[in-house]
């Protein structure tokens, strides 16, 4: 469970574009099908509590598996699919958004990771003015800490 805050600025003096505050909730299970291949699948909901923006104010309802391959100890391949329905409660509006990804992930230290991403969405709206495409490649680095 999660609780959140979102504001949204301009850049002239900090001025307010949008204020929300919502509640998200989820579950998700891990099913290890041997030391190298897992399935990840889990279930969330986001609902608005507070949005300053009608327009805006909505619920998501959202799936999401992934496949996990290792190739190495220290070299992880993944492939994820994440289908999320947002349901807008001021205006008659509904959006299927769908995500379709692929990330390589490699570790040369428990700390490090160094990874590789791609993916490419599609949002299709009841609003035609919504729709859209769109495809992202990218890299990254990150540091992880445990306690």
């Amino acid at each position: 469970a999660q609780f959140n805050y979102n504001r949204l600025t301009t850049d002239d003096f900090g001025e307010d574009l949008m204020s929300s505050v919502s509640v998200r909730a989820g579950i998700q299970k891990v099913f290890l099908i041997n030391r190298r291949n897992s399935i990840q699948l889990s279930l969330m909901g986001d609902w608005d509590i507070y949005n300053d923006v009608d327009e805006l104010d909505r619920s998501e309802y959202i799936g999401d598996v992934t496949w996990r391959f290792k190739i190495m100890r220290d070299l992880v391949f993944a492939v994820n699919y994440r289908y999320t329905w947002m349901d807008y409660s001021q205006v008659d509006r509904g959006d299927s958004l769908n995500i379709v990804g692929a990330t390589l992930t490699w570790s040369p230290r428990k700390w490090l990771d160094i990874y590789a991403i791609s993916s490419f969405s599609f949002n299709e709206s009841n609003l035609d003015v919504f729709d859209y495409e769109t495809a992202t490649l990218g890299g990254g680095i990150g540091v992880k800490i445990k306690f």
